[in-house]
């Protein structure tokens, strides 16, 4: 594009490519599917109570285990049905990712999950 884009590329090793979906790490293709994979990395820190993805790897490291078909584990605080979603998430092909139309459907309909709005009409937040 001619666009010159600036990198630290210490920040890339060590803290986003764990994040980036494979067609974006390999190819530099970003997409609403391979945000959908970083959403389900996003879940895994919330549910994991802000645990750093793949730990101490190196982004190298963590590129490998996704290669090679595994994915980060189940957190001790998240549901079963939550933990479906973000391996849904981490499908190697983007084409098998849920949209994020889809995701939120799947959210609306549990009763575990409230709106925010309703949340702060009803609890005091603080």
């Amino acid at each position: 594009n001619g666009i010159p884009i600036v990198i630290d590329y210490d920040l890339i090793k060590n803290c986003i490519i764990p994040r980036y979906a494979p067609e974006s790490y390999k190819n530099g293709i970003f997409s609403h599917s391979s945000d959908v994979w970083s959403y389900g990395v996003t879940l895994w820190e919330m549910f994991s109570l802000g645990e750093v993805p793949y730990g101490e790897m190196l982004g190298s490291e963590a590129v490998k285990l996704i290669e090679d078909g595994k994915r980060l584990l189940q957190p001790k605080f998240c549901p079963n049905n939550v933990y479906t979603i973000m391996e849904n998430c981490w499908q190697y092909n983007p084409k098998d990712r849920p949209t994020f139309s889809y995701l939120t459907e799947i959210f609306v309909k549990d009763p575990d999950y409230e709106n925010i709005i309703e949340l702060v009409k009803t609890r005091s937040i603080s």
